[in-house]
C-alpha cells in the first residue's frame, strides 16, 4: 500500500498492512506522522508479515519494516505512505423527471452525479459513465410512478432524488 488514499465518514478505517519477509524470526512494523519517523505512532514486532490498526485520524501517514533474525536487524524497507480522509458530505445528484404526463410504458431517466459514485433506481443498480451522468429506462404502471433514485460514494454518504411520474397509455388487456 503506498500512495493509497483511504476516505472514511467518521468511524476510523480498519487499515490492513501486509508485506513480505524471508529469512526472518519476525519482522518490526513502524507507522509515523512524519516520513522521517520523528512522530511514531504505532510500533510493533510480530511474527506475521502483516499488521491491522483500526484507529487512525484522518492524515497522512508513513509506515516501513525491517525483519528481525536472532539479535540482527536488517535495513528497513522503502518508506511507503498512505492518506485517511474524513468525508461527511452525500454525494451531488440531479435527476430529469418529466413534469408532464408521458404517453409510453417506458421512461428514460436521464441524471448526473459525481465520478466514483454508485447509483441505484429503485433496486436496479445503474453504471454512471466516468463524467457521472446516467441513463436508466424505467418501465412505468398505467397511472401515477414514484421513482427513487440513489447515489453513493466510497464513504458511504448518500443522496437521494425522488419523483413522481404519471404515466398516461393504455395497458394491453390480457387475454383469459
Amino acid at each position: 500500500m503506498n500512495g493509497l488514499m483511504l476516505t472514511s465518514r467518521g468511524a476510523a478505517p480498519i487499515v490492513e498492512f501486509a508485506w513480505e519477509s524471508h529469512d526472518v524470526d519476525s519482522c518490526r512494523f513502524m507507522l509515523a506522522r512524519d516520513a522521517e519517523f520523528q512522530d511514531v505512532v504505532h510500533e510493533v514486532v510480530t511474527a506475521e508479515p502483516r499488521f491491522r490498526h483500526g484507529n487512525l485520524r484522518p492524515g497522512t501517514y508513513f509506515w516501513r519494516v525491517s525483519g528481525l533474525a536472532g539479535s540482527a536487524e536488517s535495513p528497513v524497507s522503502p518508506v511507503r505512505q498512505f492518506e485517511i480522509r474524513l468525508d461527511q458530505v452525500a454525494p451531488a445528484l440531479e435527476v430529469s423527471f418529466p413534469g408532464d404526463p408521458i404517453e409510453t410504458a417506458v421512461l428514460n431517466l436521464v441524471g448526473e452525479t459525481e465520478p466514483g459514485v454508485q447509483v441505484f433506481v429503485g433496486d436496479s443498480r445503474v453504471v454512471p459513465a466516468e463524467d457521472g451522468s446516467f441513463t436508466h429506462e424505467i418501465r412505468l404502471q398505467p397511472g401515477l410512478n414514484v421513482v427513487v433514485v440513489e447515489a453513493v460514494d466510497p464513504a458511504g454518504n448518500t443522496s437521494y432524488a425522488s419523483g413522481t411520474v404519471q404515466a398516461r397509455y393504455r395497458a394491453p388487456e390480457s387475454k383469459s
